[in-house]
């Protein structure tokens, strides 16, 4: 029976720290272990491009857009694209970086690289549920950074100077990303969605933009032209363990939620500002307006509020 040399090859580096291969007719030969391991991964070698079935793929070289398309449009589950720390670059009149296609999708990984320059989103997952953005730059594109749906992770990525919210986030985690220089909210959580550890700073409107039942987890809001955090009229938002920097109208403003253990200092006007919530151990400090408005019905327990 006859045995190809790719897999002979890769067999042995699985179990060895190099691989011993004779060429026919040849003297054996030592490769590295890394040099002869498979990758089996679909490359990606230009776009747009069109991802039809499940698999692993990668991109191997930085990858330029084309007017009125999408970079890479996702119409299959079970997806994982590794852009190698390389870049989708659009250009005016292109589409979206990296895009599900319309109807349900599930299971989409994303990781490793950048999207930059696109008319419309970095990349949105909005209609792809259990999917997951790690390790993402994204910058400087028409719409959204980047976008995370029902039961994924945004983890580790960073949005910059996108000309709407920098990340958007639908009933899903947001995890040690940060949003800077957006030209809208820096992070939108929406209902039901967390963040945690999260950096979101010089962005034109709010830090953190909350929605019903959101939460925000050891997260810092700093210099936004609007509030830091804001829940917008949304009811059952908690903020535990947040800080709020020389924002410019309010350092935090949550109506019916829970704000614990969270620091406000230097807004350019007030520093907390609740209605019927629940505020638990917090400090807010030089602020130029009032350090804390209660707007009605709150429950206030060792906060320090000196104005």
């Amino acid at each position: 029976m006859k045995t190809s040399a790719l897999f002979v090859a890769c067999t042995l580096a699985l179990i060895g720290g190099f691989v011993v291969a004779q060429p026919m007719g040849g003297p054996p030969v030592r490769i590295d272990r890394q040099v002869a391991t498979c990758d089996l991964r679909t490359p990606i070698t230009s776009l747009p491009f069109v991802i039809t079935s499940s698999g692993s793929y990668v991109v191997r070289q930085n990858l330029v857009g084309l007017v009125n398309e999408n970079g890479i449009m996702i119409e299959a589950d079970n997806v994982t694209i590794d852009l190698g720390g390389w870049t989708l670059f659009g250009v005016p009149g292109s589409l979206d970086g990296i895009v599900g296609s319309s109807g349900l999708r599930r299971n989409i990984t994303i990781l490793n690289g950048n999207v930059r320059d696109w008319n419309g989103d970095g990349i949105d997952l909005g209609n792809a549920i259990v999917s997951r953005i790690q390790s993402v730059h994204s910058e400087s594109n028409g719409g959204r950074g980047l976008v995370i749906a029902e039961g994924g992770i945004a983890e580790r990525c960073t949005a910059d100077s996108n000309a709407m919210v920098g990340i958007l986030a639908l009933q899903s985690t947001v995890a040690s990303c940060t949003a800077t220089h957006n030209m809208s909210a820096g992070m939108r959580i929406l209902s039901g969605s967390t963040a945690r550890d999260c950096v979101s700073a010089f962005n034109d409107e709010q830090g953190f933009k909350l929605d019903d039942g959101s939460i925000a987890v050891s997260c810092v809001a700093e210099e936004n032209v609007r509030e830091g955090f804001q829940s917008d009229g949304a009811s059952g938002c908690a903020l535990h363990t947040c800080t709020a920097w020389f924002n410019g109208i309010v350092g935090i403003s949550i109506g019916e939620g829970v704000i614990e253990n969270c620091s406000v200092n230097s807004t350019n006007g007030i520093g907390i500002q609740g209605d019927e919530s629940l505020i638990r151990g917090c400090v807010s400090l030089h602020n130029s307006g009032v350090d804390f408005d209660n707007l009605g019905d709150c429950d206030l327990y060792e906060n320090k509020f000196p104005n």
